[in-house]
């Protein structure tokens, strides 16, 4: 009878002990955000230039070439990254702000915004410096990285062409994102 016991003893305290191990993972699991949330911070950027959250955000920058006809121009590409449930694999760069995920993450990842009234040219890109936060906000400070005078040409931005017929004034634009 006392063998009984023991076992029994030894089954109750092996599964706590297991359990101890595994809830944590799975209440982890559980307090994941959905993908969707991806779509409100792309969404509130786009309409109020912040976003705020009790998630932990992930935000950095990595170097980018910018071609104009000859002219190489560094800018930055910024990611906005935090952990999902799960979510489909997305990568484009068609906007300045694009839903971005690898099923275990997901956000925001910028391109360039091009705006082009036949006269001016304006090409605007995201910068940051690599932070963790729970608030973001963009600030537009209209600084011009750089401005160059051309005729006829194209801009190549990664996989993606712009063909400019005619003179025109192109002025690099840098949108700062903080934390």
């Amino acid at each position: 009878m006392n063998q009984f016991i023991i076992i029994f003893l030894a089954i109750v305290v092996a599964s706590l002990i297991v359990l101890t191990l595994v809830m944590p993972h799975i209440t982890y699991y559980q307090s994941l955000p959905d993908f969707s949330l991806a779509y409100q911070l792309e969404r509130s950027l786009k309409e109020n230039g912040e976003f705020h959250t009790n998630l932990v955000l992930y935000v950095y920058s990595t170097p980018a070439l910018l071609k104009i006809n000859d002219i190489d121009v560094e800018i930055r590409i910024t990611y906005i990254v935090f952990r999902v449930k799960n979510s489909p694999m997305v990568s484009n760069l068609n906007e300045l702000y694009n839903v971005w995920g690898n099923q275990t993450h997901a956000g925001i990842v910028s391109a360039i915004e091009i705006k082009d009234n036949g006269y001016i040219l304006t090409i605007k890109y995201i910068n940051s410096t690599n932070i963790k936060t729970y608030k973001i906000s963009l600030a537009d400070t209209g600084k011009i990285v750089k401005k160059i005078a051309i005729r006829n040409g194209v801009i190549r931005f990664r996989d993606k062409a712009y063909r400019i017929n005619g003179y025109r004034i192109i002025e690099i634009r840098e949108i700062k994102l903080n934390g």
